[in-house]
């Protein structure tokens, strides 16, 4: 495999209202990824000092992992849309639920927003297509189950186009689908893992589950509040004891490569709402390694 000198950045957003909201952005592709339709005055400004410390003034693509409202907020996701008018979209390919009158709307806002022809759309059993181990794409993972809970349909993602990579799982649940997900080498391959559910889902969230992955770094992504006691304990051991556990909890965090050939990430956890540098951290990347070895 090659390794390129690539730097990457990352940054999970702390909401004091319910909800996951992050970005992604590297050098190579230029592209910076917004993940879930979240802009509120909790992380507006955040995301434009981000934005800005990318070299960009818009978003790229929009990511959404679930119709749930903590996912995909409608005047939200208006605002974005409004504002920064991403050329890409990747939402849930399972219909929102017609008693919803929030998942309605966004699904509304986003086929009036695309149009005909409209760019990629997630659904059915698409696993990424020709994605090849280690190298530097994006893929989806569909795990091919017919599952009624809508959050086991939520859009699995992981972006790799950068020295480090990052695997949303979205809110899923169900035991069913953790050897759906330990089978897929290329998820392996995954440096920060978002916790699914916020750290909440128990009976997919297993030993099995972390220790297949194994991510240097496991985010739970929980507004300030907590108003749902996320992560669940047993999830939040199960992480500490497989690998770096931190959250949102107390402020927004930031990984972002550094050092020769952008090889290692320094993960800097802020608290006191932000204000405050709790910590850093350095790891090196598993595509690193991958390559060093051999």
């Amino acid at each position: 495999m090659e390794f390129k000198n690539i730097h990457t950045r990352f940054r999970a957003y702390q909401m004091t209202v319910k909800g996951s909201s992050f970005s992604y952005w590297d050098s190579a592709t230029g592209k910076f990824v917004l993940g879930e339709a979240r802009f509120n005055d909790d992380n507006k400004e955040s995301i434009y000092h981000e934005l800005n410390k990318c070299g960009k003034k818009s978003i790229d693509h929009l990511y959404i992992s679930s119709w749930d409202q903590d996912h995909c907020n409608a005047s939200e996701l208006e605002a974005i849309l409004k504002v920064f008018k991403p050329n890409q979209i990747l939402y849930p390919g399972y219909p929102p639920d017609k008693e919803k009158n929030n998942q309605v709307d966004s699904m509304n806002l986003i086929d009036k927003y695309l149009g005909p022809p409209k760019p990629y759309k997630y659904k059915g059993s698409y696993t990424g297509g020709q994605a090849q181990p280690w190298e530097y794409s994006n893929f989806t993972h569909r795990h091919g189950l017919t599952l009624e809970n809508p959050n086991d349909n939520s859009v699995i993602h992981m972006w790799r186009t950068g020295n480090f990579s990052v695997l949303s799982l979205g809110d899923l649940e169900s035991s069913e689908l953790v050897k759906k997900i330990t089978n897929n080498n290329l998820l392996k391959e995954v440096d920060v893992l978002i916790l699914p559910h916020h750290g909440s889902s128990k009976e997919f969230t297993t030993k099995e589950l972390l220790e297949a992955l194994n991510p240097r770094l496991c985010l739970a992504l929980v507004d300030r509040n907590n108003q749902y006691g996320h992560p669940d304990p047993t999830v939040e051991k199960r992480a500490r004891d497989n690998s770096r556990y931190i959250s949102t909890k107390d402020g927004d965090i930031i990984i972002e490569t550094t050092g020769s050939y952008n090889a290692s990430f320094n993960v800097y956890n802020y608290i006191a709402g932000g204000n405050k540098l709790e910590s850093i951290e350095e790891f090196l990347s598993k595509k690193y390694v991958k390559y060093y070895n051999g």
